[in-house]
């Protein structure tokens, strides 16, 4: 019989059973905006939402780990000038997430994993797993397939300078693989972008600048849909094939990370 792992999909009295099995809980978070003319605007929330019920699958029958349910809006004030973006406030996505965690710490879930599809949440999630971790003494790790799966795809990726970021060869190959619905005869090819020269080293290639500090984006880099299609990338190199193989490092330490936290003891604080 096949485990259950979501846990929207419990009853209470499932959940409390599955509180005997383990004290693991995966919370997948993304956003709703803008991802090109071939990706729908669900698509850090599917992408994050689907990685998380990969790693909760492969460790199914050892860990039990429980994936909550998807938090699918994020910070995306740099793409609003596109129809269907939604956005919240840092100190409504902080408060979002802190509250989510502290609500399954006090039912006994001790150890959160965030894994996050969005490039725009970091900040706001590290902000709330350390309020989290501070006034309840649980386990807080964030988990993202562009850290974690940065070496294999600098290695593999095919896009000329290696330019990637949003909607391009890496982002659509990954959600494709998950299951995403991906418009193929709409992918495009975008890797030039106005913008004064200086900003170049810090945001290109992306997520590897020759300038490794943290900036937020521009709003040259998405000006809005009649000037730019909204793909930073060559979404046209994509396929499923390539999304499997960049999301392997990912998958691989993830299911790691969850077999040594079925291992730790943690003690929570009482709040």
């Amino acid at each position: 019989m096949k485990k259950k792992f979501l846990l929207d999909e419990m009853t209470w009295p499932e959940v409390r059973g599955k509180l005997k099995e383990t004290d693991i809980v995966i919370i997948p978070v993304g956003a709703i905006e803008e991802h090109g003319p071939h990706l729908p605007i669900n698509n850090d929330a599917f992408t994050a939402y689907g990685i998380a019920k990969r790693i909760a699958e492969i460790v199914a029958e050892d860990v039990r780990a429980v994936v909550a349910p998807l938090i699918p809006f994020g910070f995306s004030e740099t793409l609003m000038n596109y129809p269907g973006t939604i956005t919240l406030t840092p100190e409504t996505l902080v408060a979002v997430y802190e509250e989510v965690g502290k609500s399954l710490v006090r039912h006994g879930f001790k150890k959160i994993v965030f894994v996050n599809g969005h490039g725009g949440n970091p900040r706001y999630i590290c902000e709330a797993m350390e309020r989290i971790t501070k006034e309840t003494g649980a386990f807080c790790a964030l988990v993202q397939y562009w850290t974690l799966g940065l070496e294999t795809i600098y290695k593999t990726m095919e896009t000329e300078g290696k330019v990637w970021g949003h909607a391009c060869e890496v982002e659509t190959s990954i959600s494709w693989a998950v299951g995403q619905n991906v418009q193929a005869d709409k992918r495009v090819k975008s890797i030039e972008v106005e913008m004064p020269p200086e900003f170049k080293e810090y945001f290109f290639p992306m997520f590897k600048p020759k300038v490794p500090v943290e900036i937020p984006f521009p709003e040259a880099l998405f000006p809005g849909p009649d000037a730019h299609p909204g793909v930073l990338g060559d979404a046209t190199l994509a396929s499923k094939e390539k999304g499997e193989g960049f999301l392997k490092p990912t998958i691989d330490a993830s299911v790691d990370l969850l077999r040594k936290l079925k291992e730790m003891k943690v003690e929570l604080k009482k709040f």
